[in-house]
């Protein structure tokens, strides 16, 4: 009883932290930079030092025989977008297309709550104890994150249960040194099935048509390149707004990491904190590297390779398409940027893109922070009043299986895809869903909500409509990008409560980051170093010191 009073206290207590944050500005700018250092709490490196790379990964040896159940139903809770779940058949999620196959192989079946984005209910329906079997993204809806929740028997650990009742996962989390260390707290315990997926590779496209006016010939490899090429295109084209529109979010937050890559800073990928060449934690936003960027940056501003006021006050979102329509020169992303969908916009017929790696300060440098993270991410958790642990932790097992990959990528053959001897592609209700759907949900109508499981590296080339995207995508992948830099540490319950103290460093270092990039503020000895005292006074050591630990102990795992 005591340890459910415990966690409905700590619900209420995120369920306050919801509440502070609304209607603000300056919380929301805060919020988002903690949902960057969550996602970045989240994600897991496939490279490991030599040592652990020769260590014998844990292997179970059994199979399990489907199906499992007898019919009976579990409950499962979500947070999903109202309008998402509206295009699935009958409105609801276990009509997925992968959920339906799990349940049909393994005789269960799934009954969702969905809970609205930006709400509270989820958080009160753990605050009130009343909970479903399954719990969606447990890290992301307790206060107390996972540890906080295995400690209070929210959830269960499932460890124990791997070998004999899981061994697809078992074999799959503990094949890979990182996701290993990433799903096991310091005591060995597991409180959630992880979703398992590659790394996505991104680059920049710039329009070739508009370069080949100028008599520069070559695409642009470092920074001092780009800026010649841009400023000669901007000389062009006098009518357009920036060559990059940029929104504040993408300069103080690193929400676009491209382009600050190079100065091995990766704030959205790899948070504020990044492991530096000794090995030590640093903090990236008073290094030298973040001084030569942001000098950068407010050259690029007053060239008008930026545009201060979409700095300032533009909206992210209206920038996608600028490059399509003749009002930009560059755009980073992935390889839908050279999608039939994307090129459709551009009117101009001598409209023509090519892809730009990441740009560095030299030619030839080593990316520190580019590396594309295969990551493992909390997914499903079994709550501690499920009834039937064994039977549902072999049924999610079902995910893990070649069987299960496939689903939990692609959907239902025929439906959601199709196969042939090239490989494996999404059909129209993905590509061109009928409800309009953006291509990335309604790959999780195909798949699933919020869904563990493996998903195949094939699900990328899956998407693609045109030879264009797989050029541009392996003319990135010809780019050395390291992952070094990426701190791997987790947190405990009380080092997540020491490091809150940073949300006021950050939002001084958001503010400070806006003036330098617009002008506001000159970049002078003067004003950085009054900068780098400001956040050293706040006690950015202690919180670097938090990490450090955090580090440590990975590193001993």
């Amino acid at each position: 009883m005591k340890k459910r009073l415990l966690a409905i206290l700590m619900a209420l207590c995120l369920l306050c932290a919801l509440f502070a944050g609304c209607g603000s500005t300056e919380s929301t700018a805060a919020a988002d930079s903690a949902d960057a250092e969550a996602s970045e709490a989240t994600e897991a490196v496939t490279e490991e030092t030599a040592a652990s790379a020769e260590e014998e990964a844990p292997t179970a040896s059994g199979t399990i025989s489907y199906p499992v159940g007898d019919g009976q139903t579990y409950t499962i809770s979500v947070v999903a977008d109202g309008n998402l779940v509206d295009s699935i058949p009958g409105g609801d999620p276990a009509q997925c297309y992968g959920i339906r196959q799990m349940c049909e192989a393994t005789g269960i079946n799934l009954e969702y709550t969905v809970f609205a984005m930006l709400s509270d209910n989820m958080t009160l329906m753990i605050s009130s104890g009343d909970w479903t079997d399954i719990i969606c993204k447990i890290d992301e809806n307790y206060s107390a994150g996972i540890v906080g929740a295995l400690d209070e028997e929210v959830v269960v650990d499932i460890a124990p249960y791997l070998e004999e009742y899981a061994p697809d996962y078992y074999n799959a989390i503990n094949s890979n040194e990182a996701f290993r260390k990433k799903a096991y707290t310091d005591d060995g315990k597991m409180g959630a099935f992880y979703k398992i997926q590659p790394g996505a590779t991104n680059g920049w496209a710039i329009r070739k048509d508009w370069m080949d006016e100028t008599d520069i010939t070559e695409v642009p490899e470092t920074y001092d390149e780009f800026e010649e090429l841009a400023l000669a295109v901007l000389s062009n084209h006098p009518e357009i707004d920036s060559a990059i529109p940029m929104a504040g979010s993408f300069i103080a937050e690193g929400y676009e990491g491209e382009i600050m890559q190079g100065y091995n800073m990766n704030t959205m990928s790899y948070g504020d904190f990044r492991i530096e060449e000794d090995g030590s934690v640093g903090f990236v936003w008073t290094s030298d590297d973040a001084r030569s960027y942001i000098e950068m940056v407010a050259r690029w501003t007053e060239e008008g390779i930026f545009n201060a006021d979409q700095i300032l006050t533009g909206d992210a979102a209206d920038y996608g398409n600028y490059i399509y329509q003749g009002n930009a020169f560059a755009k980073n992303n992935g390889a839908e940027m050279f999608g039939d969908d994307q090129l459709a916009i551009a009117d101009d017929p001598n409209f023509e893109i090519v892809p730009m790696n990441v740009l560095t300060v030299n030619k030839g440098d080593t990316l520190r922070v580019a590396g594309a993270l295969d990551s493992a991410s909390v997914a499903w958790s079994i709550s501690g009043t499920c009834s039937d642990v064994e039977t549902l932790i072999s049924a999610i097992n079902w995910m893990y299986t070649d069987e299960g990959k496939i689903a939990m990528s692609f959907g239902l053959e025929g439906t959601t895809y199709t196969r042939d001897d090239s490989g494996y592609h999404f059909t129209d209700y993905v590509m061109n869903n009928p409800d309009g759907i953006a291509q990335f949900l309604a790959v999780s109508i195909a798949t699933g909500l919020e869904v563990p499981g493996i998903v195949m590296e094939e699900q990328t080339a899956a998407k693609f409509t045109n030879d264009q995207q797989l050029n541009a995508l392996e003319y990135w992948k010809t780019q050395t990008r390291g992952t070094e830099a990426y701190r791997m540490g987790t947190l405990t319950v009380d080092e997540n409560e020491a490091v809150a103290a940073y949300a006021d460093i950050d939002t001084v270092v958001q503010e400070r980051m806006m003036a330098f990039a617009t002008g506001a503020t000159e970049v002078n000895d003067e004003t950085w170093g009054d900068f780098v005292e400001t956040v050293n006074s706040m006690g950015i050591d202690d919180i670097i010191a938090v990490y450090q630990t955090a580090e440590d102990r990975w590193n001993s795992k």
